[in-house]
């Protein structure tokens, strides 16, 4: 239990949290006004496969680099302390996301949620190989 550090899963994961949420208003103003202003056509694109594939490559990113975060932060358990931030992520996105409408299929929104850690645990062997000469 010794390696787990609280302040770095729960630094990494605000920071995983703020930049996403940061991304997401972003990406949705960009989209509205390159399509006219119209919010219903900037859905429909910001849905569509491209565009889905590029908030998936940047948002496993940014869990990657939260990960790495809360591995630095914490300064031992790098592995563990990374995959941590993002479940503790997912902990608190679940409950946000109970009620609103999906974006995605729930079959898709399982499937992130599984991927999720993995990312975490990749930003923490990063830094784990880092400090490690590796």
């Amino acid at each position: 239990m010794y390696s787990v550090s609280i302040k770095g899963i729960v630094l990494g994961s605000l920071f995983d949290l703020v930049v996403s949420f940061v991304f997401g208003i972003v990406l949705v103003v960009v989209l509205t006004v390159s399509n006219g202003g119209n919010p219903d056509v900037a859905m429909a694109a910001m849905n569509s496969g491209g565009w889905f594939a590029f908030q998936m490559v940047v948002g496993f990113g940014l869990t990657i680099i939260a990960g790495y975060l809360a591995a630095w932060i914490a300064g031992r358990g790098e592995m563990i302390n990374g995959t941590l931030s993002a479940v503790f992520t997912m902990a608190i996105m679940i409950p946000m996301m109970a009620g609103q409408p999906m974006p995605w299929s729930m079959t898709i929104m399982v499937i992130l949620y599984i991927l999720t850690p993995p990312f975490g645990l990749l930003g923490g062997y990063l830094r784990w190989r880092q400090t490690n000469g590796g």
